[in-house]
């Protein structure tokens, strides 16, 4: 009976180490994730994208500068407008198949599909600004 104890004390160690574990684990890939999303979320805007780029070329020499700002930002700028474009065509999409799926879905079809579009709309509104 005393062997016992010492088995469920090593197993609810050994167990709590393993869930504190997991627990730092989800935390170190969420704030890596977070970081990788940011800068994804970052590329799409003008400013974020030259920021970005220029990052990984490091450091211009003052000769260059002018220049390699210019083409950044240019390219920025086309970018964002791209990506300004897919999103607007991405919803005129999305409202085409809208069209064409009303008269075969139920309403209550229907009806979760207004709210995933909602959810679309919104996320999309979120990323703009």
């Amino acid at each position: 009976m005393s062997s016992a104890k010492p088995t469920l004390k090593v197993t609810a160690m050994l167990g709590a180490t393993f869930l504190v574990g997991m627990l730092m684990g989800a935390l170190v890939l969420g704030a890596v994730l977070r970081g990788k999303l940011e800068v994804l979320r970052d590329m799409r805007t003008a400013d974020g994208f030259a920021s970005h780029v220029s990052r990984l070329i490091g450091p211009v020499e003052p000769d260059q500068a002018t220049e390699v700002n210019a083409i950044l930002e240019a390219t920025g700028r086309e970018v964002e407008s791209l990506v300004n474009y897919q999103q607007q065509e991405f919803m005129i999409l999305l409202d085409g198949m809208e069209g064409e799926l009303e008269t075969r879905l139920t309403p209550e079809q229907m009806q979760r599909w207004h709210d995933a579009r909602d959810r679309i709309r919104k996320r999309l509104e979120k990323v703009r600004n």
